[in-house]
């Protein structure tokens, strides 16, 4: 039975992509946002409670939400199971890359990058087409080692890890302060 379950659990398509609707579903509550983040990057979805302003009862509710909105299956015990595969990223454009954009993306910015545990690199030059897709790769590379991170630190105690954010851009750009000054 077991081995049967399992087969069951590895035929199972897991979503790399949230609908429109489910993101508008997200954005649109705060909270249901937070634990959404927690749920893909912890195992107890009641940790949260220790460090944010939500009750048990609050964090239940939330959690039958994200069953409906079928990002995650709840289970007896409140047991979650993501529905969510492993190399899952935010719609391009959709309700949570613009909540990005809009807001988190200038505060997130707005910093030295000095303390521990903080780096940022701005660098620029040119390249060919085939470089700038090695880099890319390169890029997708380091975003699944993040990925694999999170997944392998997901077993140490909450009060061992912290929330951490990376932004990995990398596109052909010029600076409008240079562009302004290209002829016509």
């Amino acid at each position: 039975r077991a081995d049967l379950v399992e087969r069951m659990e590895s035929d199972r398509e897991y979503l790399t992509r949230l609908t429109d609707e489910q993101e508008r579903a997200l954005v649109a509550d705060p909270k249901l946002l937070l634990l959404t983040y927690h749920v893909l990057n912890t195992a107890d979805p009641f940790e949260i409670c220790d460090y944010y302003r939500l009750t048990r009862a609050k964090v239940q509710r939330l959690l039958v939400k994200l069953d409906r909105l079928k990002i995650i299956e709840l289970r007896p015990f409140n047991r979650v199971k993501l529905l969510t595969a492993h190399n899952f990223s935010w719609r391009p454009d959709g309700p949570v890359q613009r909540l990005f954009r809009e807001r988190v993306q200038d505060e997130f910015l707005d910093a030295d990058f000095v303390g521990d545990g903080e780096a940022f690199r701005f660098v620029s030059g040119s390249l060919s087409p085939a470089t700038r897709a090695q880099l890319c790769r390169s890029i997708d590379r380091l975003a699944r080692e993040f990925e694999e991170a999170v997944r392998q630190d997901q077993t140490l105690p909450r009060k061992e890890r912290s929330g951490c954010s990376a932004v990995l851009a990398f596109r052909p750009w010029e600076t409008s302060i240079f562009a302004d000054l290209r002829r016509e």
